[in-house]
């Protein structure tokens, strides 16, 4: 599981305007620079991808582990926010860390 220093409240992230986004197949990610030495993650699992909260949660920590995994939080400070798409759910754990591992999250 990913530390709670290297996770983004979502409120926090909604105050600031992103940079740039980048979008993906599966997912979109917007960057704020943060001025720490250390990036920050958030992920947004919405009711369109799953009405249950076990399934959105469950999505969710599948894609913190794949970020802790690639040590994506030791890169530059950056405020990151993955938005997931509903074609996300049908992924199994190994699938979100090879799309994490393949996707480029440096601007």
């Amino acid at each position: 599981m990913l530390a709670k220093k290297f996770k983004l409240n979502i409120a926090e992230f909604i105050k600031k305007r992103p940079t740039f986004v980048k979008k993906g197949p599966f997912f979109a990610v917007k960057y704020v620079p943060n001025g720490l030495s250390y990036s920050r993650f958030g992920v947004v699992v919405g009711k369109k991808v799953d009405k249950r909260a076990t399934e959105r949660n469950k999505i969710k920590r599948m894609f913190y582990e794949g970020i802790r995994g690639r040590n994506l939080q030791n890169s530059e400070g950056q405020d990151v926010m993955i938005l997931i798409y509903p074609e996300t759910k049908q992924f199994t754990k190994g699938d979100i860390k090879q799309i994490i591992k393949e996707f480029e999250f440096a601007k």
